[in-house]
């Protein structure tokens, strides 16, 4: 199954894309900080966004084409003046 993982170098997105690669799955990591994606498998696409600027469902359509299914594991644990809710 591809899957489109969003947070993919989160706290609970990074054991996420671990289980996801264990199970076999190939998977778009979407994140804001590719140089914290541990994963150097060829199973992972990793696609660089600023969330800030997705704002429209049509942002996100070319980077949805031939995925099965997204799993969102974006959040901020703790609000910063640059990371808020």
């Amino acid at each position: 199954m591809k899957i489109f993982l969003t947070g993919a170098t989160g706290f609970i997105g990074r054991s996420v894309l671990r289980a996801l690669l264990t199970q076999g799955h190939t998977i778009c990591a979407c994140c804001r900080h590719p140089e914290r994606l541990q994963s150097s498998s060829p199973q992972v696409e990793l696609i660089v966004i600023n969330y800030n600027q997705m704002l429209d469902e049509q942002s996100w359509y070319p980077y949805l084409h031939s995925v099965d299914t997204v799993i969102n594991c974006v959040g901020v644990i703790v609000e910063t003046p640059q990371q808020t809710l």
